[in-house]
């Protein structure tokens, strides 16, 4: 099980303990709780990195996504990228990370819809070995869609029905770097906002299988 890491500022005050506690979360109140989460449960070994709001640049020695991820890998879990964005960035962060602890980021899950939804995941895929031209690449990439849902606050339904899923899927099947596919999210499946029968999709019981179904 994974759990995804991603708010509006998580990244932000990230960094902010990192620097305040002199390039380090040693102590801080942030790992003592992942401990106590991991221990807590440990049915979830995975976290899913869904950085959208501060993108560390700095140099390696004191780079605090990259620290963050250590710290979570040194506590036992499996590491997964979530971009949308920043290609470079992402990159970078594989590189460093693989040279302490090799083969602990296991996926990328690569938004393909709403903000990324120009992104080709060959681009990324390529971007990967350019950089680090030993690292396999086969089935590392899934591609992520967004399922149906009513955007309260843009009064307009947004998203794909899963027919739209896998027609938007099924072009990357038979590639090399394609590890499967995933769906944003869970919580808008299972409450879409208003009565599917009215979202296009054609049937006002659309749930977690149909979207499973979609991308298998």
């Amino acid at each position: 099980m994974r759990l995804l890491a991603e708010a509006i500022r998580d990244f932000t005050t990230i960094h902010t303990i990192y620097k305040k506690n002199n390039n380090s979360f040693r102590g801080t109140s942030l790992q003592k709780n992942f401990k106590v989460f991991r221990k807590t449960f440990p049915a979830i070994d995975g976290i899913d990195m869904d950085c959208e709001d501060y993108y560390d640049t700095e140099d390696d020695k004191f780079n605090s996504f990259a620290a963050f991820c250590e710290m979570l890998i040194e506590m036992g879990f499996d590491i997964t990228f979530c971009p949308y964005e920043r290609q470079d960035f992402w990159v970078a962060m594989m590189k460093r990370i693989l040279v302490s602890h090799p083969n602990r980021v296991k996926w990328w899950n690569l938004q393909c819809y709403d903000g990324g939804g120009r992104n080709k995941p060959e681009d990324w895929a390529n971007a990967i070995k350019k950089a680090i031209p030993w690292f396999p690449t086969d089935r590392f990439i899934l591609v992520g869609d967004w399922n149906r849902f009513y955007d309260t606050e843009r009064k307009r339904w947004r998203g794909r029905c899963p027919e739209m899923v896998r027609k938007h899927i099924s072009p990357f099947k038979q590639e090399a770097f394609f590890g499967g596919g995933f769906i944003w999210q869970m919580d808008a499946i299972l409450n879409p906002g208003r009565d599917m029968s009215h979202s296009g999709c054609g049937s006002n019981k659309v749930g977690m299988k149909d979207y499973s179904d979609a991308i298998q």
